[in-house]
């Protein structure tokens, strides 16, 4: 199997401790364990690229895994190695659920990957975007339309209008492709998001009229909540409704409490949707 080949190979590379770096064989260990990672990842086999990775660490950054040795930096690699490895730990962390060493990992990649490396880039911002929409961060314009992202506009759309039905419809209208590159379930969080949007939008159209409630707890009926739900296409019972409206609470997307005898989501008197401060554009 090619993986363990250069696993073999990798091995005898990064045994040698006792020439300078110049001459080292432990130059290559970055590529190879590159080369173990895209093959890995072609096979859906993520665990075994936990260990491909820890072997990297424990021979270049024994520190990290409190091993007895030197650390070497970064520097010393090619930008070319790092950027393919950054990609890899990036979207390792994805599927480990650990986005904000994912957001960290991506961004390190895009920003050392050269500016006229398009195939690069585009691939690095297909899955940064999703990640940042979770950060509630958008993606420009011109930044789609640069890197021939347009299918990430009705995200964006779906989170500024609270549209569950645009939502559902670019996510499930794109859903092998989401699939595929590894980022299907990131965007399945981004519809906590929208349904924010959605309650946001709910208040200025049928509560005030004219924008977020100040000095005073609306009161918003699930039943009615629930009906605009259904007109976007989204059929819920109340329970469940109950329970998304509690998750959004947990997540501090809404700040608020659901009253269950009376039917009733009392929403906060002060900022009910937190998130506010922390939506901003993202550009390239």
């Amino acid at each position: 199997m090619l993986f363990q080949k250069l696993q073999v190979v990798f091995t005898h590379c990064t045994t040698n401790d006792e020439v300078p770096w110049e001459v080292s064989t432990k130059q290559v260990g970055m590529y190879l364990v590159n080369h173990q990672l895209g093959v890995l990842f072609q096979l859906n086999n993520f665990k075994q690229c936990s260990n491909a990775i820890t072997g990297l660490v424990n021979a270049y950054w024994p520190t990290q895994n409190k091993r007895k040795g030197t650390d070497i930096p970064e520097s010393y690699f090619s930008k070319a190695d790092l950027v393919t490895y950054k990609y890899y730990t990036g979207r390792l962390s994805l599927f480990e659920d650990k986005y904000e060493e994912a957001l960290t990992a991506l961004t390190t990649a895009l920003n050392l990957c050269h500016k006229d490396a398009y195939h690069n880039r585009r691939k690095i911002i297909t899955v940064l975007i999703p990640l940042h929409l979770n950060f509630g961060r958008f993606p420009t314009e011109a930044l789609l339309r640069k890197y021939d992202l347009g299918l990430y506009l009705g995200f964006t759309n779906a989170i500024r209008t609270g549209s569950i039905r645009l939502y559902n419809q670019t996510l499930y209208g794109h859903q092998n492709y989401f699939v595929r590159i590894g980022t299907y379930l990131l965007l399945e969080r981004v519809k906590n998001i929208v349904y924010r949007c959605y309650l946001k939008r709910y208040i200025s159209l049928f509560v005030t009229g004219d924008g977020p409630v100040e000095g005073k707890s609306p009161l918003l009926d699930l039943q009615a909540i629930q009906t605009g739900l259904r007109l976007q296409g989204e059929d819920m019972d109340l329970p469940e409704l109950e329970c998304i409206l509690c998750n959004l609470i947990h997540l501090n997307l809404v700040k608020g409490y659901v009253a269950h005898v009376q039917q009733k989501l009392v929403l906060s008197k002060d900022k009910p949707f937190p998130l506010e401060s922390v939506v901003k554009p993202i550009s390239s």
